[in-house]
């Protein structure tokens, strides 16, 4: 004989299928934030620190250790915010890199061992206001902890020409030791 659905069979099919569809949602809620989460974190990536700037900024602070001399250290270790543009007199080729990597700005400053958070907020609030630009990618950086008592700078460039475009990149550097 063929049972029939009495009333707790029919409450039990109820609870099943709500069980059942909640778990789907649940699982697929789940993959909706892990993927734009990764959606997200590649935006930031591309438009901050990619492979392709990391190696850009690398070529500029080379250039700026090897062509800096003492003016624009001090000024650095006095506090100062330095702003390059394509004119600035930082050596002869300086021009040439300008337009062959696509810099649209730069910004060097100096942070050591003690900085602390405010300290380096006030930095990145100083780039702000001379560029807002900057500011949602200065959103990004926390101070590294430098372990020796040396000064540490951070070159912070803007590669591009449209506003739309722009892509940031940045790195640390130290003063290099005279003789070395």
């Amino acid at each position: 004989m063929k049972k029939n659905l009495s009333l707790d069979n029919r409450g039990f099919l109820l609870m099943e299928t709500l069980l059942v569809s909640l778990t789907i949602a649940g699982i697929l809620v789940y993959m909706y934030v892990q993927y734009s989460s990764i959606g997200n974190t590649y935006q930031r990536f591309y438009r901050y620190n990619s492979l392709e700037n990391v190696y850009r900024v690398e070529t500029i602070k080379k250039y700026l250790i090897f062509t800096s001399g003492d003016s624009f250290y001090s000024k650095l270790d006095n506090g100062e915010v330095v702003e390059l543009t394509k004119d600035s007199n930082v050596g002869n080729l300086w021009t040439n890199l300008w337009n062959d990597l696509k810099i649209s700005k730069v910004y060097v400053i100096r942070v050591n061992q003690g900085i602390t958070t405010d300290q380096y907020q006030a930095l990145k609030d100083k780039i702000t206001a001379l560029d807002s630009t900057f500011g949602p990618f200065l959103k990004t950086l926390a101070p590294l902890s430098v372990k020796d008592a040396e000064y540490t700078y951070q070159v912070i460039v803007r590669f591009g020409y449209d506003a739309n475009q722009y892509t940031f990149a940045t790195q640390h550097f130290k003063k290099p030791k005279v003789g070395a």
